[in-house]
C-alpha cells in the first residue's frame, strides 16, 4: 500500500513538473547590432516586437544592441537561456564568440529568425549563409509591389491570402538561394525594372533539428506599423520558438526559366536608404 501511494505521488509530481515546464514562456533573444549601416527603423521595430510578445503572453524578449552584450548573449552559456534568436536589421561583421557553436545551437533544435538586412550581415562567414539559405547581393530604390504568396498555410504568411500589396518597401536581390529552402513570398518580376524573373522575398528551412526563417521586408517605419506585417512577424517568432507548427521541408520553386540571373544583374545600389 505504501509503495503504491509513493508511486502515485511520484507520478503526480512528475506530471506537475512537466506542466510547469510546458507553461513556462519561451525566451527570444533579439540582436539588432549594426556595425555597418544603421536602420533608423530599429527603435520602432523593437517596440513592436515587445508589444507582440506582451500580447501573445507565450514568450518574452531580450534585446541586445551593443557588441559587448552580443558577445555575452551569444556565448554558449548565454544561448542556453534562449529558445530562439532573431537578427533584426543587423549589418556588418558581428563578434559572435564561436560561430560553429552558434550554428550547432540552432541545428540542435532552436530557432533563428532573420529580418531584412540580416542577410547583409557576416559576409566573411560563408557558413552563416549556408544556414540562412541566401545572401544579400544588392538593392535599389524603394518601390510599391504586389508580393506573391507561395505558401499561405505557414504561420508567418497565412494572413496574406494569395498575394499582398505593399505600398512601399526596399526589396533586395539575393544570391546563392538554396534549393533546400521552403519558399514563402516572392516576386515574379524584378522589383524595379519590372522584367520577369524569380525574386525570393521570404523563406523558411529546416536546419538539422532547428528552424530558420527569413523575411526581406522590414526596412520602413510604415511597414512595422502595419498590423498585417506585425502578424507576419508574430507568426515567424511563434514558429521559430516552436510554439506553432509549420512545414518547412524543401519545396519546388518556380521553374528554372523564371529563376533570377544574378550574374546579369548590375552592381548598382540604391542611392537613398531612408526609412
Amino acid at each position: 500500500m505504501i509503495k503504491r501511494l509513493a508511486f502515485i505521488i511520484f507520478i503526480i509530481l512528475t506530471l506537475s513538473f512537466c506542466l510547469i515546464a510546458w507553461a513556462q514562456p519561451k525566451r527570444l533573444l533579439v540582436i539588432d547590432t549594426a556595425n555597418d549601416y544603421h536602420h533608423r527603423v530599429i527603435p520602432i521595430a523593437e517596440k513592436v516586437i515587445k508589444n507582440l510578445a506582451k500580447q501573445s503572453g507565450q514568450f518574452s524578449v531580450d534585446i541586445v544592441s551593443t557588441n559587448i552584450e552580443l558577445k555575452d548573449k551569444l556565448s554558449s552559456q548565454g544561448l542556453a537561456r534562449y529558445d530562439a534568436v532573431m537578427f533584426l536589421n543587423t549589418t556588418g561583421e558581428l563578434p559572435i564568440p564561436d560561430m560553429a557553436a552558434f550554428l550547432q545551437w540552432i541545428k540542435a533544435g532552436h530557432g533563428f529568425i532573420a529580418i531584412h538586412s540580416a542577410a547583409d550581415t557576416l559576409h566573411k562567414q560563408p557558413e552563416y549563409f549556408d544556414m540562412l539559405g541566401g545572401e544579400f547581393q544588392e538593392h535599389f530604390e524603394q518601390v510599391p509591389a504586389t508580393v506573391l504568396v507561395a505558401d499561405n498555410q505557414f504561420p508567418a504568411t497565412k494572413m496574406f491570402g494569395k498575394e499582398v500589396n505593399i505600398s512601399k518597401e526596399e526589396f533586395p536581390l539575393y544570391k546563392n538561394y538554396s534549393s533546400q529552402n521552403h519558399l514563402l513570398l516572392y516576386l515574379d518580376h524584378h522589383p524595379n525594372r519590372r522584367l520577369p524573373g524569380f525574386y525570393p522575398i521570404s523563406w523558411c528551412r529546416n536546419y538539422g533539428q532547428g528552424r530558420v526563417f527569413f523575411s526581406a521586408i522590414g526596412h520602413r517605419a510604415g511597414t512595422w506599423k502595419s498590423h498585417l506585417y506585425q502578424e507576419h512577424i508574430l507568426g515567424a517568432m511563434e514558429w521559430g520558438l516552436g510554439l506553432v507548427p509549420g512545414d518547412c521541408s524543401a519545396a519546388p520553386n518556380p521553374p528554372a526559366e523564371q529563376q533570377q540571373d544574378n550574374a546579369a544583374s548590375t552592381s548598382q545600389t540604391a542611392s537613398t536608404k531612408n526609412g
